[in-house]
């Protein structure tokens, strides 16, 4: 059994992985589909000159290079939530919550927290997700608990809790996990 530190310098590494590729796929294709979408734009500007088959297939064109916009873009997003890192954890998970329809009971107040340490929160709350409909975060004096309805833990988010040295509870139909952790900046500020 590899020791938590190891585990967590891996899972640390991911997911600085997945930041970096989220980037690359931002800055790169994204940027590129956007100068196509944009170019196809002024093509059809003038598509009326077309003969009808052309006409089609540039707006079958354009449609598809709309599709893949969006799909790089959820791509990034899966990779690392850009809210994350712009305006934290409870925004990041109020954009999961309501894309997922998941109940969420997430604090007006609370702290931005290390950005190591929000990542794996977000994590192991995201690998829940398609099994939960209720969530609840709370902070207290350098620590942070979450209760989901879920009813067994899966290896990923044990493997997380591990790696953070925090404590896993777990009942039936709820789980409850426990972790210190101290907020990056020293007063909780309102979040939206």
């Amino acid at each position: 059994m590899p020791r938590s530190s190891d585990a967590a310098q891996r899972l640390q590494a991911r997911d600085d992985q997945q930041r970096e590729l989220a980037r690359t796929l931002h800055g790169g294709a994204a940027q590129h589909l956007a100068a196509l979408q944009f170019n196809l734009e002024v093509l059809a500007k003038s598509a009326g000159d077309l003969p009808p088959r052309a006409a089609r297939a540039l707006a079958e064109c354009a449609s598809l290079a709309s599709q893949c916009a969006l799909e790089i873009r959820r791509v990034c997003y899966r990779l690392h939530p850009p809210l994350l890192d712009e305006m934290g954890l409870v925004p990041a998970l109020r954009g999961l919550a309501d894309s997922h329809r998941v109940d969420a009971e997430l604090p007006e107040l609370f702290p931005r927290l290390p950005p190591p340490i929000e990542i794996a929160l977000f994590r192991i709350i995201e690998e829940a997700w398609p099994r939960i409909s209720r969530l609840r975060l709370n902070w207290r004096a350098k620590s942070v608990t979450l209760e989901m309805d879920l009813a067994s833990v899966p290896d990923a988010i044990r493997e997380r809790v591990r790696a953070m040295h925090g404590r896993i509870a777990a009942n039936r139909r709820s789980l409850r996990i426990t972790l210190r952790v101290p907020p990056a900046s020293p007063t909780p500020k309102k979040r939206s």
